[in-house]
C-alpha cells in the first residue's frame, strides 16, 4: 500500500478544516445575533465603509426634511398664485361685463375686490416669512397705496 498524502499535506488540510470550523462558528455566532460584529473594531477594514454608509443616511434623512418643507412652502405658493389667477379671472370678467353692458355701475367696486384678492394672494406668508419678497422678506411685497 502506498501513502496517498505527505506530513505537509496532511498539516495543511488539517489548518483548512480548522479554519473552516472557525468560520463556521463566526457564522453562526452572526447568524444568531444577526449583527456583523459588535463594535467598528469588529468590522476591520470596513469599518470606514459602515461610518461613510451612515453620514450619508444622515445626509439622506436630512434632504428628506429639507423636501418636506420645501413641499409645504410650494403648496403655499401654489395656493397663492391660483388665488392671484381667479383674481385676473374676475378682473377679465368685470371689464367684459361692463363693455357688454355698456354701463359701469359696479365696475370699481369688482375691480377693487379683485385686486385686493390679488394682493393678499401675494403678500401670503408661510412659516413667518413672505412668498413673494425675494430677499426683503420681513416686509410684503405689495403696499397698496
Amino acid at each position: 500500500m502506498t501513502r496517498v498524502t505527505g506530513y505537509t499535506q496532511f498539516q495543511a488540510l488539517n489548518a483548512d478544516l480548522i479554519r473552516a470550523q472557525r468560520d463556521l462558528m463566526e457564522a453562526q455566532r452572526q447568524a444568531s445575533s444577526q449583527k456583523v460584529a459588535q463594535d467598528l473594531q469588529g468590522f476591520g477594514l470596513d469599518a470606514g465603509r459602515v461610518v461613510s454608509a451612515r453620514a450619508a443616511l444622515e445626509r439622506a434623512s436630512a434632504q428628506a426634511d429639507a423636501n418636506l418643507r420645501l413641499e409645504g412652502r410650494m403648496d403655499v405658493q401654489d395656493l397663492a398664485l391660483a388665488r392671484v389667477s381667479d383674481a385676473a379671472d374676475q378682473i377679465r370678467a368685470a371689464i367684459g361685463d361692463a363693455i357688454a353692458a355698456d354701463s359701469g355701475v359696479d365696475f370699481m367696486s369688482r375691480l377693487n375686490n379683485a385686486f385686493r384678492q390679488a394682493v393678499a394672494a401675494l403678500n401670503m406668508e408661510h412659516q413667518g416669512q413672505q412668498l413673494f419678497a425675494g430677499a426683503t422678506s420681513d416686509r410684503p411685497p405689495i403696499v397698496p397705496g
